[in-house]
């Protein structure tokens, strides 16, 4: 049998020089078709340290700690692309997660997706694409390789 492709993948962005961190996704990885699902987004705010050095005991690979960044669904607008079609997504903050907004739809093709962010943090305007990458979040998968039980004929 198949392995689902991995999970909790999300692309990371620094935006308006290192100010805002910005992880995208699908709520849900891996993202199957036909399967309530939806965009991800966290915004958070880089604590700016002494002299631009990096917090004590942070390494290379390690991110700033942040604060969530609120009310975002009033300011920001999304969408999401497939091929050569599009959809607003409208933000909803995530029920006990601050800094965190989705937006529901369902995924109804195989492949891969954008995610289109424009609008404005706290009043710096941004207008961000996020695609499905290797690099960032997963595409969108079929889900008839992981139903069970097998339809009889």
């Amino acid at each position: 049998m198949e392995e689902p492709p991995s999970t909790g993948a999300s692309e990371h962005r620094e935006l308006v020089n290192g100010q805002y961190e910005v992880s995208i996704g699908f709520i849900d990885e891996p993202a199957f078709v036909g399967e309530q699902n939806g965009l991800y987004l966290k915004v958070e705010r880089v604590q700016a340290e002494a002299a631009g050095t990096p917090a004590a005991g942070a390494g290379e690979d390690e991110h700033a700690e942040g604060n969530p960044v609120l009310g975002l669904d009033g300011t920001l607008q999304a969408e999401v692309i497939y091929g050569d079609q599009s959809m607003p997504l409208p933000l909803s903050p995530a029920f006990g997660e601050p800094g965190v907004y989705h937006a529901v739809f369902f995924p109804m093709a195989a492949g891969d997706y954008s995610f289109h962010i424009f609008g404005d943090i706290e009043g710096t305007p941004i207008d961000e694409t996020y695609a499905s990458s290797p690099q960032g979040f997963d595409s969108v998968q079929p889900r008839a390789p992981f139903e069970f039980p097998k339809p009889t004929s």
